[in-house]
């Protein structure tokens, strides 16, 4: 599918609690036939980490560490504003907002290198704290439904800093509200976020190497398990999201450098086998994180958010 052919307004996202008012904000951006809306928001500056994000009972709530490493949650309201809330946990970098059933999970690495979680109903009140997992881990994990069940993919690393005991785990959200775990991947070397995606029946995990030289991109199929990771020459840190039917979209940095210091335009790929992608877009608006795409409709319109040159959390509409 030619994504190109799909430029439309902001009025895509008018089935969401605030969404639709973005066509009115911010400094629209162009590059070829990308059009963007941008809100800035007050008061959201990112000490670490890239943010995460979900949308919950209708509305948008995206995470993002201060640069006291606390975990703030900023609620998109009808008006264009965000209302932030500060729980007292630190974070090592970001955390990751999922909504399932009702609830909201909220799960992140402490600055004690343990994953942590909680759930919510309302984003305000938080409860159902859970601490699990290997004594030591990177960075904040990827979230994701596959098969009924909520994944959390999330690399460690060693005390010492070498290659010994380094993988990724896969944890899962049983029905009695515990995260267990259901995969350990010795063969995955990383020190940043994963990324996970649904592509049909299949599932997509993807993950920059350890040298921070390549992207890996794993690929999950019903009956066969996992394949063989396809590795690709890209010095940069993204995030994989299903965009409707078969399928992805990979949001990057463009540049050679992933350092939160340095900011590069947004970059966007898609891909219908999880192996691979084709470029179809740059934005001039940069960041200094990995961004998240919020949501994709698969028609053209993607809700992304990222950290901008002044540190401060930014949500971008781009129309394609």
């Amino acid at each position: 599918m030619d994504r190109r052919q799909f430029i439309r307004g902001a009025a895509g996202f008018a089935g969401f609690a605030g969404l639709a008012g973005l066509a009115g904000c911010g400094a629209a951006a162009e590059t070829g036939e990308t059009t963007a809306s941008e809100v800035i928001v007050d008061g959201a500056h990112v000490g670490g980490g890239g943010p995460g994000a979900c949308v919950h009972d209708g509305k948008v709530f995206v995470t993002f560490t201060g640069t006291d490493k606390r975990i703030n949650i900023a609620q998109w309201l009808p008006d264009n504003r965000f209302v932030i809330r500060t729980i007292s946990d630190t974070a090592h970098g970001g955390s990751s907002l999922f909504s399932h059933n009702g609830d909201m999970h909220l799960v992140w690495v402490g600055t004690d290198w343990r994953i942590n979680a909680l759930k919510s109903k309302d984003g305000i009140h938080w409860t159902g704290r859970q601490q699990f997992g290997h004594p030591r881990y990177s960075a904040d994990p990827a979230l994701v439904l596959y098969e009924g069940f909520v994944n959390a993919f999330v690399a460690y690393v060693p005390r010492d800093g070498g290659l010994v005991d380094t993988g990724m785990h896969q944890f899962l959200l049983d029905g009695n509200g515990n995260w267990v775990l259901h995969g350990n991947y010795s063969n995955v070397r990383t020190q940043r976020s994963p990324s996970a995606a649904k592509l049909n029946n299949d599932l997509v995990v993807a993950w920059m190497g350890w040298d921070m030289e390549d992207v890996h991109f794993m690929k999950f199929e019903l009956g066969r398990g996992w394949g063989a990771p396809v590795v690709k020459p890209w010095r940069v840190e993204g995030h994989l999201v299903s965009d409707g039917p078969g399928e992805l979209l990979w949001v990057s940095r463009t540049g050679d450098n992933i350092n939160i210091g340095t900011p590069f335009e947004l970059n966007f790929a898609s891909s219908t086998n999880g192996a691979d992608f084709e470029e179809f877009a740059t934005s001039q608006h940069k960041s200094k994180a990995r961004p998240f795409v919020i949501h994709s409709n698969g028609e053209g319109d993607s809700l992304v958010a990222h950290v901008g040159t002044d540190k401060r959390l930014n949500v971008n509409q781009f129309n394609f």
